[in-house]
Formats: C-alpha cells, sequence, structure tokens
C-alpha cells in the first residue's frame, strides 16, 4: 500500500532550490538507504563521493567529449616557433578525444561555478602524436596536449546526478512516505530487493538487474572498464 503524503520532503525541497550541494544529498541519501545493505548502491555513492578509482567503471555522464588542443613546436624561417592550436586528428581515432571524469562530485561542483575559462584535461602525448592527422616530423612536433572541457559540461555531471537523487528520493517518498526522519522501514527482505532495484536502475538506466540476495549485475555498464 502507498504512503499516505502529507508534505514533500525537506532533502528533496532543498536540493531543488539549491539550498543543499549534491554532495549533501549524497550524504544524507547514503543515510536514508543503508538499511538496504546493497553494495551497488553504496558503491555509487562512494564513487561520487571519493571519486572514482582507477580500474572502476565511470558512468556514461562522466565521460566528455572534446576537441584535441596542443602545443606544436617547428621550425620556419629558420626560427623554432611554438604554438598552441587544435591539432587536427584522423577520423578513425575521433572516439579517443574523450575524458573520463573520475574526480570527486565536489569538485565537480566546483569547476561548473568556476566561471567561464575551459580547465585543460591533459591528453596523453604518445596517443596524440600518433592519431595527429599533420605530418609530424624532427621540425614539427607535439610536445603537449590537452582537452578542454567547457564549465557548461561540469555543471551537465553535476545535474546528471542532482536528477538521480531526486529520481531515488521521490521513489523513495512515494513509497515509504516523508523522509524527514532520515529512517526508512523496509518491511523484509522482498521489500528491500524490490527498492534496491528501483534504486539502481534510476542510477544505472540499467534493467538488467536481477533481484537476489547479491542484486547481481548481468550484461551492463557495471562492467565497461575501458580505460585509455
Amino acid at each position: 500500500m502507498v504512503a499516505k503524503k502529507t508534505k514533500h520532503s525537506e532533502i528533496i525541497i532543498d536540493l531543488i532550490k539549491n539550498k543543499t550541494s549534491v554532495s549533501d544529498a549524497l550524504y544524507q541519501l547514503k543515510l536514508l538507504i543503508s538499511d538496504l545493505n546493497d553494495n551497488s548502491i553504496i558503491n555509487w555513492i562512494n564513487s561520487e563521493l571519493e571519486g572514482y578509482k582507477d580500474g572502476n567503471s565511470v558512468p556514461p555522464y562522466r565521460i566528455l567529449k572534446s576537441p584535441l588542443y596542443g602545443e606544436i613546436q617547428y621550425y620556419s624561417g629558420g626560427s623554432l616557433i611554438n604554438r598552441k592550436m587544435q591539432i587536427p586528428v584522423k577520423t578513425k581515432h575521433l572516439n579517443l578525444l574523450e575524458f573520463k571524469m573520475k574526480d570527486n562530485i565536489s569538485a565537480v561542483e566546483k569547476w561548473a561555478k568556476e566561471g567561464s575559462s575551459d580547465k585543460k584535461m591533459p591528453f596523453d602525448l604518445r596517443i596524440a602524436s600518433q592519431i595527429a592527422d599533420m605530418n609530424l616530423s624532427e621540425m614539427c612536433q607535439i610536445m603537449g596536449a590537452w582537452l578542454p572541457i567547457a564549465p557548461a559540461s561540469f555543471s551537465e555531471i553535476t545535474n546528471s546526478v542532482k536528477n538521480k537523487i531526486l529520481d531515488i528520493l521521490m521513489e523513495l517518498e512515494n513509497m515509504y512516505g516523508n523522509l524527514d526522519d532520515y529512517t526508512i522501514d523496509f518491511k523484509d527482505k522482498k521489500d528491500k530487493d524490490t527498492t534496491s532495484k528501483t534504486i539502481i536502475n534510476i542510477i544505472y538506466n540499467d534493467n538488467s538487474v536481477k533481484v537476489g540476495d547479491k542484486n547481481k549485475i548481468d550484461s551492463s555498464i557495471l562492467g565497461d572498464n575501458n580505460e585509455h
């Protein structure tokens, strides 16, 4: 039976009105669902709060596309010239122009608010030299490479996480009533499993979850560990 609603929970209203940060909302969500004992959910919350570790999957909303820029050093008229410019890339390698944002959500929120200047994310110099669609030699070399990421991209990450939190909170509120006391009475194992599956599907946009003791994830983005 769906619990009778009185008013929306403060955590939801505060998040909508930007009275609380996304990171604070994650801490509150972690407390709310602590009794679920679901590692898939806790791992996502911890990864957003602490940053994604090497070898861990990075969600699609944290994979940012960007043109490649670099510092080119070349000789012209007997003079050595350094020039910062966009580096053309061979069409077959355009898929490599992405940055997997692993930093914690607090850092991402900060960068989103810092202003209009792009943040230079380092790009492997060896890969840049291999994929560049230009004639490189001892007389013309790439000395450094980066992907410029605009503040709007960081805002998109923040908004994606915020929307997932809101969707989860509204589902919990719809299922269990007002959340202001930060306590949810999960009645039994079946109730816990149903709630876990609902939350996991929101987090990963993934319907491959099998409800069970270990909440196994089959053929999902959780297994995508491709790194540069």
